[in-house]
């Protein structure tokens, strides 16, 4: 019985992604997964690494030998943004700040948490 009850639930959760299929929240575009951007949007996002976020906030720690600094553990302040300020960085909080589009948080957090499993 189980069986057929999680049959039913996959055979509606494949009709209701194809009535209400998702789409790229900023030029809103098709596109195959959920929580995602499209390529074109996705190209155009500048994201920050774990080594320019740590160097960055650290630059008086570092020497003058680069190598010899990364080889230091290096204390991390704190993680403000994944990404550098542009167009599609500002369109995607504009719109969860200003529109309600609660659906970025979970993009945005997914972002954080991949930063932060870097460092």
């Amino acid at each position: 019985m189980p069986a057929i009850i999680q049959t039913v639930k996959s055979i509606i959760i494949e009709l209701f992604h194809c009535i209400y299929p998702s789409i790229c929240p900023i030029y809103s575009r098709i596109i195959n997964l959920r929580f995602c951007l499209c390529g074109h949007c996705w190209s155009k996002i500048h994201f920050i690494t774990a080594t320019e976020h740590i160097l960055k906030n650290n630059k008086d720690n570092i020497d003058k030998d680069p190598l010899k600094s990364m080889q230091k553990d290096l204390p991390l302040t704190q993680i403000r943004s994944v990404t550098l300020y542009c167009d599609m960085s500002c369109v995607l909080v504009r719109l969860l700040k200003y529109h309600d589009r609660t659906d970025l948080a979970i993009m945005m957090a997914q972002w954080m948490f991949r930063v932060l499993e870097k460092i």
